[in-house]
Order: structure tokens, then C-alpha cells, then sequence
């Protein structure tokens, strides 16, 4: 997905494109994160865009992606979307305020919070934790990670960290937050202490947020590039392994 507004699906395995999605008319494609629908937890995907609105699409028997539904979520661009399988919700930030939604089964959202909290400063990153009970904001320019309990709605924690909050996400452990600092590499907490465990250092040439993953039960971290590459880290060793070049 990208700024062309348009949406591709491969197959990892073989190289092969399976789908080309392009709704032009919402703006660039922000963010997006893989879901389940219905009774027979059929493979889904959501996606915001820059006009504030997420987009549900749902495997059919084609082996094909259908839409579903849209909903305007924020007043601004998405700046992320995650789902959570365990009550079937998703959670979303734009324009400083958080929202989470729960999705029914034909793949409709309703929003769970009557009154988001909002702020001046850009939420970059929304993770759940706490087995989905709770729902972690990461503020870029405030060095914030503040923690909301969403039923009932309230604030949990906030906590500071020393650099800014470029992108951030869990371990699918819930153990670790990972977090692009933009300054000099990746950083990786323990949670929900936020004790820095280790750093990965890597020169940055062009300096703007980049979205960084887990794979592998959390033993590997995934972030992008400023310079068309995927840098690839152990986070056990720290050794750099192969970057994945675009």
C-alpha cells in the first residue's frame, strides 16, 4: 500500500501478485494490519487512508478480497490501525486521537469511545495490550506513551521515554516495545516497565519515522529504510542480518 492510493496483495512464497486494490478517492493508503471475520474467522484486511477513513475487505471463496465497509474514523489521516482477535476490535489514531471499534461480523465498525482523548502532538503508533483489554498510544514529538483502558474508557499510565516516537509496536508477547526513536537506530523496552534493554544503531541519511515489526515469536525486528531497504535484526544477538532491498 502506498501514496498512489493503490493496495497490493502477493503471495510471499512464490513472488506472485494476486490483487491490485485502488480506491484513489480517500487519498493515500497510511497504514493497514490484518484481521478475522465472522463465524469461520475468514481472513480480512483494514486500511486507513489519508482522509480519515478505514476500509474493511474480506477473503471470499474466489480466494479474492471484497469490500466490505467504510468508515470515517478521524478528521485527519490514519496514522495506524491494529486489531485485536481475542474481542474482535480495532483500534485506530489520527489526528492525536485514539478510537476502537468493534467489528461485527459482515465486517461493520462501531466506535467503542464516546469521547476520545485528543492532542496537539501526532500519535504515530496504537498497540493492544494487556490481552486486548487496553490500548497503548505512542506521541512523536512528546516522547509520551500513554495507556487507556478501554472498557470503561480511562487512562492507565503514561510514561516518558528519552527520545521521540517515530513508530512503535509489541511483542507478540507483550513482553517488549520496539520503538523507532529517530535519532540513532531502534530501541527495545521492557514492558510495561519502558526499561531500555538494548539498541540497534544504524546511520540515518534522511531523518523520518519508520514503521518497525516482530517476526518469529519476537526474536526478529523488522524496520524500514531511508535508503529503499528493510534492516533486519536479531534481537538476542543484536547481529544486523540481511537487509531486504526494494
Amino acid at each position: 500500500a502506498g501514496d498512489d492510493a493503490t493496495l497490493i496483495l502477493w503471495n510471499v512464497q512464490t513472488g506472485e501478485e494476486l490483487q491490485n486494490i485502488s480506491r484513489p478517492f480517500s487519498g493515500p493508503i497510511s497504514a493497514i494490519c490484518w484481521i478475522t471475520l465472522g463465524l469461520d474467522n475468514d481472513p480480512g484486511f483494514v486500511y486507513g487512508c489519508a482522509d480519515g477513513s478505514l476500509h474493511i475487505y474480506r477473503r471470499k471463496e474466489d480466494s479474492t478480497f471484497h469490500f466490505c465497509s467504510m468508515t470515517m474514523a478521524h478528521n485527519g489521516s490514519i496514522e495506524g490501525v491494529t486489531f485485536d482477535p481475542i474481542h474482535r476490535r480495532v483500534a485506530s489514531i489520527g489526528s492525536g486521537s485514539p478510537q476502537v471499534w468493534t467489528l461485527s461480523v459482515v465486517g461493520n465498525l462501531t466506535s467503542i469511545v464516546p469521547s476520545p482523548p485528543t492532542s496537539t502532538f501526532i500519535a504515530r503508533s496504537i498497540n493492544f495490550c494487556d490481552n486486548g483489554s487496553s490500548v497503548l498510544v505512542g506521541y512523536l514529538e512528546s516522547h509520551e506513551l500513554a495507556c487507556y483502558n478501554i472498557d470503561p474508557w480511562g487512562i492507565k499510565w503514561a510514561k516518558t521515554i528519552p527520545t521521540r516516537i517515530g513508530h512503535a509496536t509489541l511483542s507478540c508477547d507483550g513482553l517488549n516495545l520496539v520503538v523507532s526513536n529517530l535519532s540513532n537506530g531502534i530501541d527495545v523496552y521492557s514492558f510495561p516497565s519502558m526499561d531500555r534493554e538494548r539498541s540497534f544503531c544504524y546511520p540515518i541519511t534522511r531523518n523520518f519515522p519508520l514503521q518497525v515489526a516482530t517476526a518469529l515469536q519476537g526474536t526478529i525486528i523488522v524496520s524500514g529504510g531511508d535508503d529503499g531497504a528493510c534492516l533486519v535484526f536479531d534481537r538476542c544477538s543484536g547481529v544486523t542480518l540481511s537487509p531486504l532491498s526494494h
